[in-house]
Parts: structure tokens; C-alpha cells; sequence
């Protein structure tokens, strides 16, 4: 999983970062909006750890993290069957 992935879909990781870090409230998860900086500086400050742990800690939850689903590749071209731009 990609940073990227997480902070395009911020919302729907809400509820798997509570789940790793139950102190995190809302308004610090609002307030955090997919920045992976201000989560590791947020958890740093609620659970009083440092930068390198909670780093640590970030990455393992990225890595248990199940795959993003597959994105689609361009649609078909009803036409000719093939995909746009492809001859």
C-alpha cells in the first residue's frame, strides 16, 4: 500500500488507524487529513513516543494494510474492442 492510496482515501482509514491508535480522536484525525507527517506527529504527541517508534509503528500498519483494488485499466472502446489509443 502507498502513502498516496491512504491520503486519497483518508476517510475510509479512519476507522483501521483507531482500531491501531484508540486515543486518536476525530477532530486529531480530521485535523491530520491523509498527511502522514501529521499522524506520526500526532500519535508522537498523544502516546508520548518517539519519532522512531512511531515511525516504526506507521510503517507495520501500512505493511499489514491489504492491497488498494486494482485499478481499471482505460475503458474498452465499444467500437472496436480495443482500448483508446491502441491500434
Amino acid at each position: 500500500m502507498e502513502w498516496t492510496d491512504i491520503a486519497q482515501h483518508w476517510k475510509s482509514f479512519r476507522s483501521p488507524i483507531r482500531e491501531q491508535w484508540s486515543k486518536l480522536t476525530d477532530a486529531q484525525l480530521d485535523a491530520v487529513a491523509g498527511s502522514r507527517e501529521r499522524l506520526i506527529r500526532t500519535i508522537r504527541q498523544v502516546y508520548a513516543i518517539s519519532q522512531e517508534q512511531t515511525e516504526k509503528q506507521v510503517a507495520a500498519w501500512v505493511k499489514r494494510l491489504p492491497p488498494p483494488p486494482a485499478r481499471a485499466a482505460e475503458p474498452l472502446d465499444a467500437n472496436t474492442c480495443t482500448q483508446p489509443g491502441v491500434s
